[in-house]
């Protein structure tokens, strides 16, 4: 497995932008599908609470500020790592269905 600070700053500005919101059934059904079909475990998202994960992710975030666009705010990898842990919370008791 690799890093991937950019799927946070991406979750972040979907879920902005669309107002997606995890405790909705049919976004959890296709989230459910998205990860079948990326051959990802759902209950990955229960390891958003280690600090390992978040180290491990946190790590390759500085490439990001080469590649996000000038007009966007690049917040601290911190910001999105809890943004997202918070959106996915209606999930994560459910992240073995």
């Amino acid at each position: 497995m690799r890093p991937r600070p950019r799927d946070f700053f991406d979750i972040y500005h979907v879920a902005e932008n669309w107002k997606v919101s995890f405790a909705d059934p049919e976004t959890r059904d296709i989230l459910r599908r998205v990860f079948e079909c990326k051959k990802v475990p759902l209950d990955l998202l229960n390891k958003l609470g280690d600090q390992e994960t978040h180290d491990f992710h946190e790590a390759a975030f500085i490439e990001l500020s080469s590649v996000v666009e000038k007009d966007k705010n690049l917040e601290s990898f911190l910001f999105y790592f809890d943004y997202v842990k918070a959106l996915i919370k209606p999930l994560l008791g459910n992240a073995s269905e």
